[in-house]
């Protein structure tokens, strides 16, 4: 699909956004999904990637509800599709926790598996996400990430063969 500004893309879900149609909350998880297909961010005009805000995930796209105060769950999950974009790609998810110290409320991926390779920028590509927090700083990462596995591979991309 075309990821313009502030959308994305995943495997199972491409995100969860902050709504007034959402009033209450109280958990959201996902857990025991896979990803076999390819993930391909590409602009449908010009036929190159396309640089998003949003983020592309194997699994989860950027889940954001911090403004509802709760984080979103994500385990068990596995991605072994290959996925390429310009920007915040990762194996599960493309985007975790940009507005965590807003609310105090982590989103947390535990016992995921990547085995695909992620084509992307250095710096905000990953096999378990692409970034995690903002700019100025990171969230402690030990609360966030447990006993994921990196099986897959990074590249560049350059490196990605059409």
């Amino acid at each position: 699909g075309d990821g313009g500004a502030q959308r994305s893309l995943g495997g199972i879900v491409a995100g969860f956004y902050n709504s007034s149609a959402i009033s209450n909350p109280q958990k959201c998880v996902i857990s025991g999904c896979k990803n076999y297909g390819t993930i391909y961010n590409k602009n449908a005009t010009s036929g190159t990637t396309t640089s998003t805000t949003g983020g592309i995930g194997g699994i989860v796209g950027k889940p954001f509800l911090q403004a509802h105060g709760i984080g979103v769950t994500i385990s068990n999950c596995t991605n072994s599709g290959d996925i390429v974009s310009s920007g915040r790609t990762g194996g599960i998810v493309g985007t975790l926790n940009e507005a965590w110290q807003n609310v105090g409320k982590y989103s947390t991926v535990s016992g995921c598996t990547n085995t695909g390779t992620i084509y992307g920028t250095d710096g905000s590509r990953g096999q378990i996400y692409g970034i995690m927090g903002t700019n100025a700083s990171d969230p402690d990462k030990d609360n966030i990430l447990s006993n994921n596995q990196e099986n897959g591979t990074l590249k560049t991309y350059d490196e990605y063969s059409k």
